[in-house]
């Protein structure tokens, strides 16, 4: 009884899914915290999806394989429903019922839910998988993302044939050429905020210099990099 109690702390602390459930079957949850259930319905069509509650709809541009009922912030009365599409890199989306409304929380993309109103996003980049932290407004319970500047890759690649690297991110001013059989660190991108294809990325050769490199690069010049998606 012990392991089953401190087990069902954890769940709860951690923010994971407090229950799931099956489309297109109406159920009963208490959203908002004021001692009476919601009436919640979660109905898929080819495309879209649409979640109906208390008798109030909300479409979704995206087709929907399953919901749950999450907790991002424990310490509040508030829970949100969390609805994720059919394929991994389909965004997650999080809804919530407030003042007789439906809210729209956010969207996240493999997110990691922790309980104490921040969530992570990992969003795939083709190679690496960008990290992205939200915090839930206390007031409109909406995610605020935090701004970065730069993402953390941590990618090792074979220089198969002898390119460039740049002093500066703009690839302006050529630095240094990576010696054909040398092996690079990709330490951490620039993320381009409409083209994935245009990130740009921070290295470190062999001979511990840092310079810039496109995408375009890492696919014509590298091996060793596990690309998918």
């Amino acid at each position: 009884m012990r392991r089953f109690t401190l087990l069902f702390s954890l769940c709860i602390l951690s923010g994971i899914s407090i229950h799931s459930y099956e489309l297109d079957r109406e159920v009963q949850i208490d959203l908002d915290g004021d001692g009476k259930p919601e009436s919640i319905l979660v109905k898929g069509s080819e495309g879209g999806a649409v979640i109906t509650i208390n008798k109030k709809k909300f479409p979704i541009d995206q087709e929907i394989a399953s919901f749950e009922i999450v907790d991002i912030q424990v310490s509040d009365k508030q829970k949100e429903i969390s609805l994720s599409g059919s394929l991994d890199y389909d965004p997650v989306y999080f809804l919530t019922w407030k003042k007789n409304q439906i809210v729209l929380v956010g969207k996240a993309y493999s997110p990691e839910i922790q309980g104490n109103g921040i969530l992570y996003s990992n969003s795939w980049q083709g190679f690496w998988s960008k990290k992205d932290k939200f915090t839930l407004a206390e007031k409109t319970h909406q995610l605020k993302q935090s701004e970065q500047d730069f993402y953390y890759v941590g990618q090792v690649g074979k220089v198969e044939k002898s390119f460039p690297i740049y002093s500066n991110e703009t690839m302006s001013e050529k630095l240094a050429y990576l010696k054909k059989g040398s092996e690079i660190m990709i330490l951490i991108s620039k993320v381009h905020p409409k083209d994935s294809s245009k990130n740009k990325y921070l290295v470190k050769s062999e001979s511990n210099l840092l310079g810039w490199i496109s995408e375009k690069e890492i696919q014509k010049f590298l091996s060793g990099i596990n690309w998918a998606g």
